[in-house]
């Protein structure tokens, strides 16, 4: 079973924000949970496992503080805990906005 990350770190960055957290020996993945605190919203998982120990989230919204937490999984097994909950506030990003009939929600991408 694998362990629970002991930290993870949130980066504002120029085209939204980076994450990173300790790696968890015998984690074959990890479920990322994000939410964006300034809007009251509640934490969601992404739909597919990230199965590296950094991830880039983009599409959010300028001024607003975004929280994230993961648990680490190998096959079935879950982690005891989650990591810590990063958090940071989006500063004013460097990339053209998105589709005006779309509404942010911190939608990750891979990196």
């Amino acid at each position: 079973m694998p362990v629970s990350p002991a930290w993870m770190r949130a980066t504002p960055t120029a085209a939204g924000i980076r994450l990173e957290w300790q790696h968890s020996f015998g984690a074959g993945g990890y479920w990322l949970y994000q939410r964006d605190a300034t809007a009251g919203g509640a934490f969601e998982r992404l739909p597919l496992q990230i199965p590296a120990d950094s991830w880039s989230v983009n599409w959010v919204a300028p001024g607003h503080r975004y929280e994230f937490y993961v648990v680490a999984t190998r096959g079935n097994w879950l982690a005891t805990g989650p990591s810590p909950i990063a958090s940071t506030t989006v500063a004013q990003l460097e990339t053209a906005a998105g589709p005006p009939n779309i509404r942010p929600r911190g939608r990750a991408t891979s990196t």
